[in-house]
């Protein structure tokens, strides 16, 4: 995207600034899009990729008590590559049936459903409320789940494998145990609608920054809010520049992040496939903010189907969607089904 086309901001309730000119770090690498006409289809992400109406809950290794085993490696996609077919995993969708609120349920699939579900490749499955709830094979005083918060916390055996997972995460765990471990309803039409069962939200700026500009135009600029909504009110004949009117979100790391906190940095890609199979790569920047104008995505047709891939390893969105305005739907809390965040695989 060129300097003469800066991101134009206006949020309702702040403070409309002047045009300034761009730092060139405020320069997205717009030129790394590219359309990739014929390619097939992909399995999408979290409602937590985009991102809108009904989301997908994820996928990522964990396991239980003293039978647990070593990570095991695996594809993360389906013998048909659109990604494990698992209710509640990584392009399988939301398990209407799980009975564990959305946040719950999106942490699970993020951090233990890569072997802690069908076909197993752990000693149980994390998958429904009865699972978690569940006697501990090692002891049975106590549950699976206060079992799978000492492993995630656990520095000498963690689960997953790779190491202790982020305190956003145990930490929403901690809070459902906290309420009583009420049942929710993920993956269900109301599952994100307001009233729905929930557990408290225990939310975390992992960046430990956050943007404190206002509306001053930057590509960096209010990480975590509904781009589309904003700019599209502002985008009127009467304005010289531009904002994005096709594509807009924010990756962050975990899956509870709140408002104007920085995301994930750019070292992760957004991939949109439409309804024709054509394939666009959007580059995620240093704040986790991503976006497109028309031009960028030339001909693009809704429903899209989206995936973050970082370093070979992928999230997708399960459900088509038909709109582009990612942060609509997940934010903090999560909206219209969507657990929370778009968050890194």
């Amino acid at each position: 995207m060129s300097p003469s086309r800066p991101h134009l901001p206006k949020i309702p309730g702040g403070t409309e600034t002047t045009r300034h000119d761009r730092r060139d770090g405020d320069r997205p690498a717009m030129a790394r899009f590219r359309a990739r006409p014929g390619a097939v289809a992909g399995s999408w992400l979290l409602a937590s990729v985009a991102f809108a109406s009904v989301a997908a809950c994820y996928v990522g290794p964990l396991a239980d008590d003293d039978g647990a085993r070593s990570d095991v490696s695996r594809s993360e996609a389906g013998a048909d590559g659109r990604g494990p077919s698992t209710p509640g995993a990584e392009g399988g969708g939301a398990n209407p049936t799980s009975g564990l609120p959305c946040d719950v349920d999106a942490v699970l699939a993020a951090r233990c459903r890569s072997c802690h579900a069908t076909p197993l490749a752990a000693p149980m499955t994390l998958l429904t409320y009865e699972d978690l709830v569940a006697p501990s094979r090692s002891d049975a005083s106590r549950k699976v789940v206060d079992v799978a918060i000492e492993r995630m916390r656990s520095a000498t055996r963690p689960m997953p494998p790779s190491g202790p997972a982020p305190q956003a995460d145990v930490g929403v765990l901690e809070g459902w145990v906290g309420a009583g471990l009420p049942r929710g309803a993920c993956g269900a039409i109301d599952g994100g609608a307001d009233g729905a069962t929930q557990a408290p939200i225990v939310s975390v700026c992992t960046s430990g920054t956050r943007w404190s500009s206002g509306n001053e135009k930057s590509p960096r600029m209010n990480p975590g809010l509904p781009c589309l909504t904003c700019h599209q009110r502002e985008n009127d004949r009467r304005e010289r520049v531009r904002a994005p009117d096709r594509i807009g979100g924010t990756v962050y790391p975990t899956v509870r992040e709140p408002d104007l906190c920085n995301g994930a940095p750019g070292d992760a890609t957004i991939v949109l496939t439409d309804a024709t199979g054509r394939t666009f790569d959007l580059p995620v920047n240093e704040v986790g903010n991503f976006y497109a104008f028309s031009s960028d995505v030339p001909g693009i047709t809704f429903p899209i189907r989206a995936k973050v891939v970082r370093n070979g390893r992928e999230r997708a969105m399960s459900t088509p969607q038909s709109t582009g305005d990612c942060n609509s739907c997940h934010t903090e809390a999560g909206r219209n089904g969507a657990p929370g965040r778009i968050f890194l695989p």
